[in-house]
């Protein structure tokens, strides 16, 4: 028997609960009958009486007259009726049953089966709501006084599930506002706490108008609602700029006073004499008429200005007064324990010079104060200025923006297409009505305000909390798209293997191609100039002991003019390679002695005491040995070394 918990005085007196009976402590509902009707027995059979066998005394006082009236009356007597015996059950017994004779199991009794796209397109999903049924009655009121036409529900309906159906299927596939995927950072901080961090129950939430990022907590959100979200300024004056009475910043968090005034949130729960009524929506905000006249007469050492409720350092031996929206914008040190706290013990702030340590070391106080000054500064410039030029200056301001300088609000009401409209007008309808398509009109009107109060959410059920149902059938065309596109990519991936193949095939052919005709070239130059691959590494050989580059390139005539005088044919190591590389090369003694002019011309042109003349002489010694070799490796091959050709 469960135990209940009793009060401590009842359990010191030992007084019995009053739901419990004469002197127990069990509750009512958890004690016999027996205990109320000690004489009841249930299972004895009960008299049947007649009621002639009554008489007129043992009747209660209500039941004389009719008694009375019975006498004058009678009706027949009424005889005992007794039930019949309960019948006997009759059974065999069943010695063996074969395997083949046990029937199969049932089929469960309920069976859920998906509609089809078909059928969810004929059903008729919507309901009906009291605001329906009220502007039907209202516009069939106005009906019957012009003509006979009268609209039932069932067929409102019909009209309303069409138009949502259609409505959806146009636009599932518009894609999303900018606005809604790149315009919101990922490091968004609440407007109020100025934290970024958000849970499951208390997320950061956005106004469709103004773009304003609260904590549900932190701006009195208990859940998020259907399609659209506006703040408490978008919604009550959405055209109609409003201003806080504690601080001069424009923009931000708006809560409205009991007085009907508007203040920022952050500004109420900063001000030690402000406090909110209800802590659940955060609002109204009150206790601004208990803030003191020196409070009010504090100026913000932030933005110079002496307006509003100022708040003071929280050291105590510092009395800097500064706008809480100004100490947020300059990143001063603003600490509260747990958002939605409006106790004042729980805040702490502090000025540039009483920051702590640990917060200067992660934020750049002193520069975000002079920037915050700055801007600040501007404002109050502009203010004071004259109405044309501050008029200017903010045209200019708002054109800068990236918003042109407009605000957002709330989407205006969806306005249904013709051609959807002719198209429900033309589905062959059950409820046979004169003036369908003005009907179907009027009542699209409705849809769409209806539409706009729901800030866009679908209003069937089904479309709202599961979207995708609606589009099962074109899910269906997509995966057989899908398929035959999966069967096209695999053949068109087989074929690109294929060709992937024969360009390897190709690739292998072509190189052992070019090695043939290597190999082909070898010979037949081998055949015609045996001599020419005995030379090549000579020259290079020669080419890399002329480390200065000497005798590479032909002598510049513009740097040496009587080069030409004294030398009448010239040569260098360039020359010798072209001639090599076509074939002038014959024999051995043609390309020894242009070798020869290069030594001699640089020898007759430059003094012996000279680099170039030293360079020659090394030079002409290193290839004494290199011709004894070619000339050994001429004789090893066969080649002669007057014509330059094999023996035969």
């Amino acid at each position: 028997m469960t135990k209940y918990a009793t009060n401590t005085k009842n359990s010191t007196n030992n007084r019995p609960s009053k739901t419990c009976g004469k002197g127990s402590t069990t509750p009512q509902e958890e004690r016999s009958y027996r205990d109320f009707y000690p004489d009841l027995r249930i299972q004895k059979p009960l008299q049947i009486l007649r009621l002639t066998d009554l008489t007129n005394d043992e009747l209660p006082t209500a039941q004389k007259n009719s008694h009375a009236a019975y006498l004058e009356n009678p009706l027949p007597a009424i005889a005992p009726v007794f039930s019949k015996p309960v019948p006997t059950p009759v059974f065999r017994i069943i010695q063996h049953t074969p395997p083949h004779t046990i029937p199969p199991p049932l089929p469960p009794y309920t069976t859920y089966i998906e509609p089809s796209e078909d059928q969810l397109a004929q059903r008729t999903e919507y309901d009906m709501d009291e605001q329906d049924k009220q502007w039907l009655s209202l516009y069939n009121s106005k009906l019957s006084e012009t003509s006979d036409i009268y609209c039932d529900f069932d067929y409102f309906e019909w009209v309303m599930d069409q138009l949502e159906k259609h409505w959806f299927d146009l636009v599932k596939d518009i894609p999303k506002d900018l606005k809604d995927t790149d315009q919101y950072p990922e490091d968004i901080t609440c407007s109020v706490c100025d934290d970024g961090e958000a849970e499951n129950s208390n997320a950061i939430v956005f106004c469709d108008g103004c773009d304003l990022a609260v904590h549900q907590d932190c701006y009195g959100i208990p859940f998020i609602p259907e399609g659209q979200w506006l703040c408490r300024k978008c919604m009550l004056s959405p055209e109609t700029p409003v201003s806080c009475v504690l601080c001069p910043t424009d923009g931000g968090a708006y809560k409205q006073t009991n007085t009907n005034k508007w203040a920022h949130l952050t500004c109420a729960m900063w001000i030690p004499e402000c406090h909110i009524q209800n802590v659940v929506y955060m609002e109204p905000i009150e206790g601004v008429e208990a803030i003191p006249k020196s409070r009010w007469k504090l100026t913000c050492y932030i933005c110079h200005k002496r307006h509003g409720a100022p708040i003071q350092c929280s050291s105590k031996t510092c009395c800097t007064a500064y706008h809480a929206t100004c100490a947020r914008k300059a990143k001063l040190y603003m600490k509260m324990r747990g958002q939605g706290v409006i106790d004042s013990n729980h805040f702490r702030s502090y000025c540039d010079r009483h920051c702590p340590k640990e917060y200067k070391e992660k934020i750049n106080v002193d520069e975000s104060l002079r920037l915050a000054t700055r801007e600040l500064s501007r404002k109050i410039k502009l203010h004071q200025e004259s109405p044309k030029n501050r008029t200017k200056k903010r045209k200019i301001i708002e054109e800068t923006k990236p918003d042109g300088g407009k605000k957002m609000y709330s989407l205006k009401s969806p306005i249904i297409p013709v051609s959807i409209l002719n198209e429900i007008a033309s589905i062959p309808c059950p409820f046979g009505l004169k003036k369908k398509k003005d009907l179907i009109i009027t009542i699209s009107r409705y849809w769409a305000l209806k539409k706009e109060s729901r800030r866009g959410a679908a209003l069937l059920k089904r479309l709202h909390l599961e979207p995708w149902t609606a589009s099962s059938a074109i899910n269906r065309e997509e995966e057989e798209f899908k398929a035959q596109k999966f069967e096209l990519l695999t053949t068109i991936r087989k074929d690109l293997e294929k060709i992937r193949l024969h360009l390897d095939m190709i690739r292998k052919r072509e190189k052992q191609k070019l090695r043939v005709y290597r190999n082909i070239s070898e010979q037949f130059e081998l055949a015609i100039n045996p001599i020419r691959p005995l030379l090549i590494p000579l020259l290079d050989k020669l080419k890399k002991y002329d480390k200065n580059d000497f005798f590479l390139y032909p002598v510049d005539v513009k740097l040496v003019p009587d080069y030409i005088i004294h030398i009448k044919t010239p040569m260098d190591f360039t020359t010798m390679t072209l001639k090599l590389d076509t074939y002038q090369y014959t024999d051995v003694e043609l390309f020894r002695s242009d070798f020869e002019k290069i030594i001699s011309n640089c020898k007759i042109y430059n003094l012996p005491h000279t680099v170039y003349f030293k360079a020659a002489v090394r030079l002409e010694k290193y290839s004494e040995d290199l011709f004894k070799q070619l000339l050994i490796d001429c004789k090893n091959q066969g080649i002669h070394v007057t014509n330059g050709l094999l023996e035969s």
